[in-house]
């Protein structure tokens, strides 16, 4: 290039100015070209991390679908599957412990709280049966005027002892009215009655307190209900459920909660009956 300027100057000062404008072209033709690739390069490199930034987020879903895969590996697993098997079933023991421990623990303070009546005919005939329901309705209207102001179960009970001989003179009468020659025994008693659903409330299957009428030979359908807390009385009506039994566990017992282990005690207290064939009665 210094040669090309040299000769250039020999020739002349317009031929040397000449080279030397076209050297200056050439020069910034050049940074132009370097600039443009450079550009281009940036441009391309911008490029591929967009590209990369675009597919990243697929990346963990991936992962995802690869560990997924791994899971249902394992699953098909015979060993895995026991495993599994043995632990939910574990679970669900556990679970249904702790709720039919609750349940339990409810239906035996329900139990307790609660003062039944039980009325047995003489036999099934219908005869027999309209004199079992007039004994019936006899008892009661003579419980709820020697019941309602009972502070609890003990109380009521105490009561009901008292008066087993106005029990037993109302009884008679409505015997002797109906002209039928039949016994009448009447007593307290600790009776085990299966699970109940009245229209308002239920109740669980177990040993209760009960104030028992046995009309002649005793082997006719029979007929129970509850004395206290006072549903089954001529002024049931105006007793709201909610406040026949004080705690939520015991309301939940009588209202309908509790559903799997009501059943599960109802089904257990069955086979229990079944095995014994039997009912078992206690005198109070």
């Amino acid at each position: 290039m210094s040669w090309e300027v040299q000769k250039a100057k020999h020739r002349g000062p317009k031929a040397a100015k000449g080279l030397l404008a076209a050297l200056r072209q050439s020069a910034q033709a050049g940074a132009q070209t370097r600039a443009q690739r450079d550009r281009v390069r940036a441009a391309a490199q911008a490029a591929r991390q967009a590209q990369k930034n675009r597919w990243r987020p697929c990346y963990p879903v991936g992962q995802a679908m690869g560990q997924g895969r791994q899971r249902a590996g394992m699953l098909q697993n015979p060993k895995r599957q026991r495993e599994i098997s043995l632990l939910l079933g574990l679970l669900l023991a556990v679970t249904l412990t702790v709720r039919c421990s609750s349940f339990s623990a409810a239906a035996e303070r329900v139990r307790q709280s609660t003062l039944r009546l039980h009325v047995l005919a003489q036999s099934s005939s219908p005869a027999d049966q309209l004199l079992k329901l007039r004994v019936r309705d006899a008892v009661l209207t003579q419980a709820g005027q020697l019941l309602e102001g009972c502070a609890d179960e003990a109380a009521a009970r105490r009561a009901a002892q008292q008066a087993l001989p106005r029990f037993q003179r109302a009884a008679e009468a409505v015997v002797a009215a109906s002209g039928q020659h039949c016994q009448v025994r009447i007593r307290l008693a600790r009776m085990d009655f299966p699970a109940v659903n009245y229209e308002r409330f239920r109740l669980p299957p177990g040993p209760y307190d009960a104030l028992r009428v046995e009309l002649g030979q005793a082997r006719g359908h029979n007929w129970f209900c509850v004395l206290y807390p006072g549903l089954c009385l001529p002024a049931a009506q105006k007793t709201p459920v909610d406040q026949a039994w004080p705690t939520r566990q015991e309301q939940a017992v009588v209202g309908g909660g509790y559903q799997i282990e009501f059943a599960v005690s109802e089904l257990w207290h069955g086979l229990c009956r079944a095995v014994k064939g039997r009912q078992q009665t206690e005198h109070l």
